[in-house]
């Protein structure tokens, strides 16, 4: 069973009341506090399934097991998969198994964790037996050199190349030639020796030292690809209404698989068109009365608006030839400039308690709403590349002076401080902050991320990066990751990068090859957390290639903000 908790963004995988493999990257003292946290939680969700008179827990018992056979095709030199499922039995399958790629202080891999789909759940309960029985197979599955042993159909042999490569050892054949990334500017480390003490991780966190290889790029590579069409199937599975409740999350969600991704035309191509889709159903719903009749233009609730209209923005320069999406875009640009031309500056807009001004000079200024202000930014600056709209000198004031105040701010570093709940939640929601103070600059990716822009930022995200990994929070890590490829880092030129992108694929394994292990969502405020994990996957793992900044881009009309703040703020 697999909790993704929306509110907490923590990840744990229990198998039954006796094992929590999501515990299983703490150390043990750690582990049995982190399943009682896991199992309080399932109980409340128990208890809201049952007063919402839901049955699906009685129906998910009686479901059949599902396996999942990935196999790798050799076509014209290259490599595509196909996957095909099976209900129910123990055939001959041909999977992506094996041993995870680290360990904790034993030297021994993780359990394989009875989620739906995994051959293990047809045999596992929560009673005492069950123990015992995993307890068996997971000391068996230690015993082979090679993780889980599959039974491959040798029929097909001289057909396809048989995806099982990670039940080899974790470091992988050296048949594979290896091509160093240049790092001329030392921003990325390969050499683990290179760290500073600071930014090691905990001595019990073991990973392997071995290359990254063609073979896991390819895995990276599906995985990513994989998390795109769950989000795109589930989004066309679901009714409108649902997809209307998430909202810009759902755009989100696909969004950034839009942005920096020419590097795969396929992958962009699908990832944009699909955002195109929502963003026009929303847009309807921003726009218009449920009776047809248009939305009076105001201040309320704007800031959604705008957040709606650069992703619009963004989009149609992308995709010039859907002319729907154009047109949706210069509704959205015109409901805007009518819709702020009511508010009473910023302070309206962002519907402050006081004042912008006072709070960016408050050296106590809290963590919540230094978010805020963070989170208007990252929409606010996607102003600067619309050419029908004038940005106003109070913009480039808040631009410039929200720049400097977050170089300033006092950040809590996990590191610091003592492993407790109230401090974990703290620095969960801090790393959090900080990965999107990190979007300013970038556009969510779409740019470039240079460490003398903001050096504090950079330790920042080294610092702590471990402690992201430890905390559970998939959706936390995966920003983490994901910050660090803004700064050009890889699998191939940077071993936190190589780290936590086999610490995903893992995840993605004992899955059972999906982001989506369960798309029958409760009820409609479940779907986000339907979303949440291949957003994340998708996140971790893909590669991009990003834009040039250019007059028109994001980061060209960042920048100019800048200069133009700083010169008013002076």
């Amino acid at each position: 069973r697999t909790s993704l908790s929306a509110k907490k963004g923590t990840r744990h995988t229990c198998s039954n009341a006796c094992s929590c493999s999501g515990a299983v990257f703490f150390s043990p003292e750690r582990k049995e506090s982190q399943c009682e946290s896991t199992k309080s939680t399932m109980m409340s969700q128990h208890k809201q399934k049952r007063s919402s008179g839901g049955s699906e827990m009685n129906e998910r018992r009686d479901a059949p097991t599902t396996r999942v056979e990935i196999i790798e095709v050799e076509v014209d030199g290259g490599y595509s998969y196909e996957e095909s499922r099976d209900a129910g039995g123990l055939e001959k399958k041909s999977l992506l198994t094996g041993s995870a790629p680290f360990s904790r202080m034993t030297g021994t891999n993780p359990p394989v964790t009875a989620t739906s789909g995994s051959w293990m759940s047809a045999y596992l309960s929560s009673s005492a037996v069950g123990c015992l029985v995993g307890v068996a197979a997971f000391l068996a599955l230690l015993a082979s050199p090679y993780g889980r042993q599959v039974d491959v159909d040798q029929s097909q042999s001289d057909v396809f190349r048989v995806a099982a490569e990670l039940r080899q050892d974790d470091r992988y054949n050296s048949d594979f030639v290896y091509h160093e990334q240049s790092n001329p500017s030392g921003t990325c480390i390969l050499d683990r020796g290179q760290l500073p003490t600071r930014w090691r991780p905990p001595g019990d966190l073991k990973f392997p030292d071995s290359p990254w290889t063609p073979k896991e790029q390819r895995h990276a590579d599906y995985a990513s690809q994989k998390g795109l069409d769950e989000l795109i199937d589930f989004y066309n599975t679901v009714s409108n209404e649902r997809v209307l409740y998430l909202g810009v999350d759902a755009a989100n969600s696909l969004v950034d698989q839009c942005y920096s991704s020419a590097n795969k035309p396929a992958f962009h191509d699908k990832a944009c068109k699909s955002s195109a889709q929502i963003v026009k159903l929303i847009s309807t719903r921003l726009l218009q009365r449920a009776d047809g009749s248009a939305h009076e233009p105001e201040c309320k609730k704007l800031s959604r608006a705008a957040e709606v209209m650069a992703y619009a923005n963004h989009l149609s320069k992308v995709l010039p030839g859907d002319s729907d999406l154009r047109d949706t875009r210069s509704k959205l640009v015109a409901f805007f400039k009518a819709s702020f031309g009511k508010c009473d500056g910023l302070d309206d807009y962002m519907k402050v308690s006081q004042s912008w001004e006072a709070d960016l000079r408050d050296a106590n200024l809290s963590r919540a709403s230094l978010s805020k202000y963070v989170q208007h930014s990252n929409v606010l600056n996607d102003i600067y590349t619309i050419p029908e709209l004038d940005p106003t000198e109070e913009m480039d004031r808040f631009t410039a002076t929200l720049w400097k105040y977050a170089s300033q701010y006092n950040y809590t570093n996990g590191v610091d401080v003592k492993d407790g709940h109230d401090d974990a939640e703290e620095i969960r929601r801090m790393g959090f902050l900080v990965a999107h103070i990190a979007y300013i600059p970038s556009g969510y990716g779409r740019h470039a991320q240079l460490v003398q822009d903001a050096p504090w930022l950079y330790e920042f995200i080294r610092r702590n990066y471990w402690n992201a990994m430890e905390s559970g929070s998939l959706n936390l890590f995966f920003e983490f990751i994901f910050a660090l490829r803004q700064y050009g880092c890889t699998e191939d030129n940077d071993l936190m990068v190589r780290d936590g992108s086999r610490y995903f694929l893992h995840y993605f394994k004992e899955l059972n090859f999906t982001w989506m292990p369960d798309t029958n969502a409760h009820n409609v405020g479940g779907d986000y957390n339907q979303i949440l994990l291949p957003w994340a996957g998708i996140g971790a793992l893909r590669r991009r290639q990003v834009e040039p900044i250019v007059p028109g881009s994001y980061g060209y009309g960042f920048k100019s903000a800048l200069e133009r703040g700083a010169a008013a703020v002076k």
